[in-house]
């Protein structure tokens, strides 16, 4: 699903007025979610600007506008949305931005420092190519089953920064000791209740397991992504989230964003 503004188009000479009230005109024909989603609103490179201006992305989505703050500043997030809301967007452009003004040197070899669990591997491809059309800089690889090891393989050699994939291929990796998960910075499950439905909560939570030390406030940030939050999303909230995070839901009839706090026994 694309972002896109159409502006009416006019005459050069329909402005009769000054420079200013022509903008004033432009402005009133904005909706007010393309107003509220102005890349103005964010703070967002002029590199990536141009990459989402190249695919046609002209304003943040609702859910994109809701979740890009806490995301950016390092917070946890459950976010309820419906599939094709725009929500890979939401996630993968203020990952990309915080990446990118990390001065650490990018080695040969190096771990991941975000990964994203989907449910399936045409999700994974559709979420890696997200985030390659919004960044030149940074090495996405996408890891799925049903395909081969070592070219798998190859990438993790060669460093990752970006790794998308499937529980079952990452699982695989891990009990090979290929991967290493020690250095991620955030985490992404994505379409959460599709996981549970397919069964990939055990192996989400084996997954897991390697990269969260239990109640310390340096774990990875973890985004959950859903269109429903059964209670193994709030589960896993309480496991592996910090002791608060954000809460935001698109799908009932008004938009919420609260502040949760996880009560820790």
């Amino acid at each position: 699903m694309s972002n896109g503004v159409k502006l009416s188009k006019k005459e050069n000479n329909s402005c009769e007025g000054s420079h200013t009230e022509c903008e004033s005109d432009q402005d009133q024909e904005l909706t007010a979610e393309q107003k509220e989603g102005a890349f103005a609103n964010f703070d967002i490179s002029k590199a990536t600007l141009d990459l989402l201006k190249a695919r046609g992305v002209t304003y943040l989505f609702p859910v994109q506008v809701k979740t890009f703050k806490s995301v950016f500043e390092g917070k946890d997030v459950v976010a309820q949305a419906r599939t094709g809301t725009g929500k890979t967007f939401s996630f993968a452009i203020p990952l990309i931005e915080k990446l990118d003004r990390d001065p650490q040197e990018r080695k040969r070899g190096r771990s991941p420092k975000v990964l994203v669990l989907t449910p399936t591997r045409e999700l994974a491809m559709q979420v890696a190519r997200d985030f390659k059309d919004i960044t030149k800089k940074l090495t996405v690889a996408c890891f799925y089953g049903g395909t081969a090891y070592n070219g798998q393989l190859d990438l993790i050699r060669n460093g990752i920064d970006i790794l998308v994939g499937t529980p079952g291929r990452i699982k695989d990796h891990l009990q090979n000791n290929k991967l290493d998960l020690s250095k991620l910075k955030h985490v992404v499950l994505d379409e959460v209740d599709q996981m549970l439905d397919m069964g990939f909560a055990d192996q989400v939570e084996e997954i897991l397991v390697n990269s969260y030390k239990k109640d310390s406030e340096d774990n990875p940030q973890t985004l959950l992504f859903s269109a429903t939050c059964p209670p193994w999303v709030y589960n896993v909230a309480k496991k592996y989230m910090k002791s608060k995070y954000e809460q935001v839901d698109l799908i009932g009839k008004k938009t919420k964003k609260t502040a949760m706090t996880v009560e820790v026994n």
